[in-house]
């Protein structure tokens, strides 16, 4: 198991050195504090949390997501650092799945600077106000959803194309803009 395991950080090793290098970067990140808009996410989270009622009790134009987002990560202490240290490991994960996606089109080797350069850039130029936002939550979403849709189209499966409207959904359910990205697949 453990030399399957080797042989999979070797063969993905672009992978490893793109996580590792947004990894890196992202670290003075987690010393931000909240933006105006993260410490309403937060409060409205934590609210959800002891059973206040979304758009009922608490209201912003934001779509949902981002409040329920916020209220998975409200349960745990340190409020701000546990948000940045959440949006460092989505991003990780977002870097993951974009090498994923490249790897499926061009190789490794896209796959691994597509990764590096979103991440690099969302961690080192976003600013703290613009991180842990609708917008950087449904990028996730979207590129699970590309791989979904490409795997589902391939072999006909229902089951992968279904994933996709989910995650195309979910994607929604943070920036409505989302729902441009099916269209565009489809056309």
């Amino acid at each position: 198991r453990g030399a399957r395991c080797l042989a999979a950080l070797v063969a993905h090793w672009p992978l490893v050195a793109a996580l590792a290098g947004v990894a890196l970067a992202g670290v003075p990140t987690l010393n931000f504090q909240y933006g105006p808009d993260q410490a309403l996410f937060a409060y409205i989270g934590r609210k959800l949390l002891h059973g206040d009622v979304l758009y009922v009790d608490w209201w912003d134009v934001k779509p949902p997501a981002v409040f329920w987002t916020y209220a998975l990560v409200a349960w745990l202490p340190d409020g701000a650092r546990t948000v940045r240290a959440f949006d460092l490991l989505y991003t990780l994960v977002i870097v993951a799945a974009i090498y994923a996606l490249g790897r499926r089109y061009w190789g490794r080797g896209a796959g691994a600077v597509a990764g590096f350069l979103y991440g690099l850039v969302y961690v080192t130029g976003s600013g703290y106000w613009n991180m842990a936002q609708p917008d950087s939550f449904m990028v996730l979403p979207l590129v699970l959803g590309v791989l979904a849709w490409e795997r589902g189209r391939g072999v006909g499966s229902r089951a992968a194309l279904l994933t996709s409207g989910l995650l195309f959904g979910l994607a929604f359910q943070y920036r409505p803009v989302a729902a441009l990205f099916p269209l565009a697949l489809v056309a």
